[in-house]
């Protein structure tokens, strides 16, 4: 099971930090990865995150108005997400540090040059 430790905090949208932090606690229970979460409101941490979460923690998802370069963070992996990213795609938030870790597919293109543009672009799909 995949661990996520999340901060998620807002100078002035606290209403937007509370529902972002049950929309991603729930999010990760739906997805079945374990979840630690620090909500600051106003600047002030109202629930703040353990040293061992944190060091358990195989992600980090900094959201809001959090410092991602914040040194309880350091050597860990952190996605940095605006508030109305994690609002509007809750579990999209909790996969996307494991997508963005999975390499990016490799693609082929082929060039061709036919005078009528059709013969050696047909002969060139079939050889790749």
């Amino acid at each position: 099971m995949s661990k996520i430790a999340a901060v998620v905090g807002s100078k002035d949208r606290p209403t937007q930090v509370m529902l972002a932090a049950e929309a991603l606690r729930k999010a990760a229970a739906a997805a079945g990865v374990e979840f630690a979460l620090e909500t600051r409101l106003g600047g002030a941490v109202q629930t703040p995150l353990s040293t061992e979460a944190i060091a358990a923690a195989g992600r980090i998802l900094a959201v809001g108005d959090v410092d991602a370069a914040d040194p309880r963070f350091a050597g860990k992996t952190v996605t940095s997400l605006a508030l109305d990213a994690a609002l509007a795609d809750p579990a999209g938030a909790v996969a996307a540090p494991a997508a963005a870790a999975a390499p990016a597919a490799k693609k082929i293109v082929g060039i061709t040059s036919c005078p009528t543009g059709i013969a050696h672009t047909f002969m060139a799909a079939e050889g790749i």
